[in-house]
């Protein structure tokens, strides 16, 4: 194979601030991919004639709350993506794809699509540094086949990008520019990633309030309480006995049979249950695992309204107690339960597995 014809870093922005459509940004961790786009942007932008920029980076998004996937134009030069106003936004709810890439991926479009409906003239698609391995090698390429870009741009240190080049002119045959990442890229430390996290994170909160939603007006989307038949009482008093641990409330869902927990049950508490139901599906979900949770609350025209920290369910009366800066709730119709669990401040306490609602 012929070696690779790169572009400078100049000549890559230049050429790109000349394209129409969408256009893939892809690279390693901290290779450059927010200050490329930042500086195609500025090249490009007109009065009237905006940029638009989608931020699909789960982990250390700018346009937007971590979590969510946001899309915002620029049309006049901004000195960072941070200050581009989010001019939409969709909530996937973890800070990472494994596990969340049908989410992830169905958030990139919807945002990319918004952009599209308002005749964006050229659309910067940036993504996350998982790009190397093999499971970031087939998230970018299900991003390019749902995307269909014009062009892909590689941010490479070495040739740790050729593999993929070469799936991508089969996959969608996109204009491929091969760029050599900036030595002033440097990796940031892991305390400076969550660092940033807590502030974008934080800053969404800063005038929030308490406010209940009735959980009969909306649907619960990505975790099982109020998708199934409430077990009765005798039911669960059953399978506290077998859990050993008192079980709050059950529900018989299409997918198991589900229990929020006083507190995690054992493993022969487990087992004994796993008897009891005689092989059928269960989820046990301990109650502080609703508590402090991220969710989005979203419209029926699928806008997200808001992000919010669930505080608890009173599941005898069916409402959600939530922490959230949203104006109003009359539009929400759906409550989308993520798996990251985070303080009010934006601190993060833990990040719970995909199953575990």
């Amino acid at each position: 194979m012929a070696a690779p014809t790169w572009l400078s870093w100049d000549e890559a922005v230049t050429a790109v601030a000349d394209l129409s459509g969408a256009v893939l940004i892809v690279g390693g961790t901290d290779t450059g991919k927010s200050h490329f786009a930042l500086g195609v942007a500025n090249a490009a932008a007109q009065p009237g004639n905006p940029v638009w920029v989608v931020d699909s980076d789960l982990g250390q998004s700018v346009i937007g709350p971590p979590g969510t996937v946001g899309v915002g134009a620029v049309e006049e030069p901004v000195e960072s993506l941070e200050a581009i106003r989010p001019r939409s936004l969709s909530f996937v709810g973890a800070l990472a794809p494994p596990g969340h890439t049908v989410s992830l991926l169905r958030a990139t479009h919807r945002m990319t699509q918004h952009a599209r409906d308002r005749d964006a003239r050229l659309i910067l698609v940036d993504t996350c540094g998982l790009a190397e391995n093999r499971l970031g090698e087939r998230l970018k390429l299900a991003k390019l086949e749902t995307l269909r870009p014009t062009a892909l741009v590689l941010l490479e240190r070495q040739d740790e990008l050729q593999r993929l080049a070469r799936l991508a002119r089969v996959v969608a045959n996109p204009q491929i520019l091969r760029v050599r990442s900036p030595r002033e890229a440097t990796r940031k430390s892991t305390l400076h990633r969550r660092a940033h996290r807590v502030r974008q994170l934080g800053s969404r909160f800063q005038n929030a309030r308490t406010v209940e939603l009735d959980a009969g007006s909306v649907i619960s989307y990505g975790g099982w309480p109020f998708t199934g038949q409430p077990l009765l009482r005798g039911e669960i008093r059953q399978a506290s006995e077998a859990l050993g641990v008192e079980v709050l409330y059950a529900e018989d869902t299409p997918d198991a049979l589900c229990y929020c927990v006083a507190k995690r049950p054992n493993r022969r508490g487990m087992q004994r249950l796993e008897e009891f139901v005689r092989g059928r599906p269960v989820v046990v979900t301990p109650a502080f695992h609703l508590q402090d949770l991220l969710v989005g609350l979203i419209a029926d025209d699928n806008h997200l309204v808001d992000i919010a920290l669930l505080r608890g369910i009173n599941f005898e009366r069916r409402v959600y107690s939530l922490w959230t800066a949203a104006r109003s709730l009359e539009r929400v119709r759906i409550l989308h339960y993520g798996r990251l669990r985070a303080r009010a401040d934006g601190v993060e306490i833990v990040h719970l597995r995909p199953n575990d609602l």
